[in-house]
């Protein structure tokens, strides 16, 4: 499998982003933040992606990078920092689809509406399986002058998508990949984009919060709620734990709430440690079985308070990712 590239581009809206280098998948590279729905973390960047039908068989998706870019505006270079396009995906389709299309044929001179464009196909910067399409456009430059940068208006190639090709070994994707978040597994540490220690206005700006509540801190967006997720203490700058509430969302070892303590020990064996933690939302010590790996640690919690006998019978009530502690964090006002 190949790495990933770095790609120095602006948009085609003649714009240029300020910070590091923009990422660009080969066409054989796994599902990432260019193929994927949801808000995304790559690298310290924030990504948002969408994706729909292109055709009845090839689905693409958009994916944007937030940033620090600069536009040529009557006569001014202005900045702005906010979501930006970054590229487009086609995802998986045979390579037959695209015989009359330019997008997924290698052709270094073509015209659309007026703008000229180049595709290359099967490269070194494709990767095999794949094509990539750029067009001729006005763009703002940096270059650095003294301590700072000027800028200059200059036609250039940009980047504007890869069109990928199934093969035996991977299948044609004909349907909208899942949300990321139904995608992801809870682990040591989080739920895909949502993980300990993430800045709580970064999953704002991703969309998995919104500011304030009714008690002047983070809450939970309804793609969150609905699914039984939540992040508890939302008084802090960075993410404490993460709690999964409801069946459906799984631990990288197939644990799920709703399951026996049995079904747990079955999963885990001697991993699993058995023990009591101080709910603070609940006013009291329950029952817990939790597994660390470092300095981290998965609880399942069965809701059951000290006094009673845990059973192996008992089900799981909820699942936290987060750092170990001996107590639960609270998310009241």
């Amino acid at each position: 499998m190949h790495a990933f590239r770095k790609l120095f581009a602006a948009s085609a809206a003649a714009i240029v982003a300020m910070a590091s280098g923009v990422l660009v998948a080969h066409a054989d590279s796994a599902p990432s933040v260019y193929t994927t729905p949801g808000g995304q973390i790559s690298q310290g960047r924030l990504w948002n992606t969408t994706c729909e039908k292109y055709s009845p068989t090839i689905v693409r998706c958009r994916a944007e990078i937030y940033a620090t870019t600069v536009a040529y505006v009557n006569g001014r270079y202005v900045k702005r920092t906010g979501w930006t396009f970054n590229n487009l995906s086609y995802l998986p389709s045979p390579r037959a689809s695209w015989a009359n299309n330019n997008l997924g044929r290698t052709n270094p001179n073509w015209t659309q509406s007026g703008r000229q464009w180049k595709t290359e196909c099967d490269t070194a910067a494709t990767g095999q399986g794949g094509c990539r399409s750029y067009i001729w456009v006005k763009t703002v430059q940096a270059v650095k002058s003294g301590s700072g940068y000027t800028y200059v208006n200059k036609f250039a190639w940009v980047f504007n998508n890869v069109v990928l090709f199934s093969t035996p070994s991977i299948p044609p994707v004909t349907k909208v990949p899942k949300w990321i978040i139904d995608q992801s597994r809870l682990d040591f540490t989080g739920l895909g984009p949502l993980q300990v220690g993430t800045p709580m206005k970064s999953l704002r700006t991703l969309g998995y919060l919104y500011y304030p509540d009714q008690c002047q801190s983070y809450g939970e967006s309804k793609a969150l709620t609905n699914r039984g997720i939540d992040l508890r203490d939302l008084n802090t700058p960075l993410v404490v734990d993460v709690n999964v509430n409801t069946k459906g969302v799984m631990t990288v070892d197939g644990a799920q709430v709703g399951m026996t303590l049995a079904e747990l020990q079955g999963i885990y064996g001697a991993k699993l440690m058995l023990g009591k933690k101080y709910d603070q939302s609940g006013g009291g010590m329950v029952h817990v079985a939790l597994v660390k790996n470092g300095g981290n640690e998965l609880v399942f919690s069965f809701g059951i308070m000290d006094g009673v006998k845990l059973k192996d019978s008992d089900v799981i009530a909820k699942m936290v990712a987060r750092k170990t502690s001996p107590n639960f964090s609270y998310d009241g006002c």
